[in-house]
């Protein structure tokens, strides 16, 4: 999927910036998914406030999120395209296994 996305970055500690970015690039084997809603817990408060866990800025943090996957990664099996999903606490700060927009 081609074009770009707005992203609420953090910036740096207690700094967010809305940019437009390019849409993630959907691997073999991951997922694409666009993002409806996207929480905020605990790690990413402390990401806001003083940095925590947070290797390089700027990084679109929230890591609990649901959505519709629009892509498919040609390895991944189903019909997993347009379905509703859940990203739960597994995932923080990387697309390991998927790309979320």
């Amino acid at each position: 999927m081609e074009g770009t996305m707005r992203a609420m970055q953090l910036v740096a500690p207690g700094k967010f910036e809305l940019k437009e970015v390019p849409i993630p690039k959907c691997g073999p084997d991951q997922v694409l998914i666009k993002v409806i809603y996207a929480g905020v817990c605990g790690s990413d408060f402390g990401a806001y406030t003083s940095g925590y866990m947070i290797d390089k800025f700027p990084r679109i943090i929230g890591h609990e999120s649901c959505g519709e996957v629009v892509e498919i990664g040609e390895n991944m099996v189903g019909p997993l395209a347009g379905m509703n999903v859940h990203v739960g606490s597994k995932v923080f700060g990387t697309t390991i296994g998927l790309g979320v927009y």
